[in-house]
């Protein structure tokens, strides 16, 4: 019967060393940002991530609505989904 392996090792000592753990990646921070469009009354979303280019999600009709969307579940999915990143709202 041939033995399962093992990912405990033995050192050159003799002693048994233990798996090293798996660490999690930590994912960049996004920071999302509510700005005015000149000349209109429409606001929009700036995402910006450290060594990516702006990002902006425009559409919103008023300052409330921008800031309800960058600080909700759906500002913190839109950064997941195209930065792979955990979101922060800044206003």
């Amino acid at each position: 019967m041939i033995a399962a392996a093992s990912r405990w090792t033995a050192s050159a000592e003799g002693r048994i060393i233990p798996p090293m753990p798996a660490f999690r990646r930590k994912l960049p921070r996004v920071v999302l940002y509510t700005v005015p469009l000149a000349n209109s009354d429409e606001w929009r979303v700036l995402a910006h991530c450290p060594g990516a280019p702006l990002k902006y999600i425009s559409g919103f009709v008023s300052k409330a609505q921008a800031e309800a969307w960058a600080s909700g579940p759906e500002g913190s999915a839109w950064a997941q989904a195209n930065y792979q990143a955990d979101a922060d709202y800044r206003g």
